[in-house]
């Protein structure tokens, strides 16, 4: 079982994060990143799958906060399309413990739209540092402010779920 209860920290140097850490206490993960020194979990390092067929990829997405139904609608569609596609779609309730799940190879590919930067910022680190790839839903490197991400094991799966989704337009943070 997965828990939202987490520590999610982070530490940034001229724009680029340096440190990273994401804290599961119920469950007693801690998984955190250096850049440059790779990516842990209890102390072991991890890495992504380096998968690139969507059609067996586990994907992993969080519905958010907004309950507002036109965004429901769109949501519901875009995991519509990708449960055609893949081989299994998951929630959890936690952006940084999904992304930190696709870090350690557990999960190969994670979505979401309308979060805030303080949901995910540490995790993308992670993301990177175990091999991963991340991006907005226009493919471009992830702008935090966006309030959309995808990371995935590889940027060719990355690319093989952006033309299934339609974006989710949030205000920047």
């Amino acid at each position: 079982m997965l828990t939202k209860r987490l520590v999610d920290v982070h530490a940034f140097s001229d724009s680029q994060p340096e440190l990273a850490v994401v804290y599961n206490p119920i469950l007693k993960w801690l998984f955190h990143g250096i850049r440059n020194q790779g990516a842990f979990l209890n102390d072991k390092q991890i890495h992504t799958s380096k998968l690139q067929d969507l059609s067996q990829a586990l994907v992993l997405t969080d519905w958010g906060g907004d309950r507002n139904p036109s965004v429901l609608d769109i949501k519901s569609n875009n995991i519509r399309q990708i449960i055609s596609k893949a081989r299994g779609v998951r929630t959890m309730g936690s952006a940084a413990l999904h992304m930190c799940q696709i870090a350690a190879g557990n999960g190969d590919i994670f979505f979401e739209f309308g979060i805030h930067c303080w949901d995910y910022a540490a995790a993308v680190l992670i993301v990177r540092e175990a091999g991963g790839f991340c991006c907005n839903f226009d493919g471009k490197p992830v702008d935090l402010m966006a309030r959309n991400v995808i990371c995935a094991g590889t940027p060719e799966l990355a690319n093989a779920l952006i033309p299934l989704i339609q974006p989710v337009g949030y205000a920047r943070d």
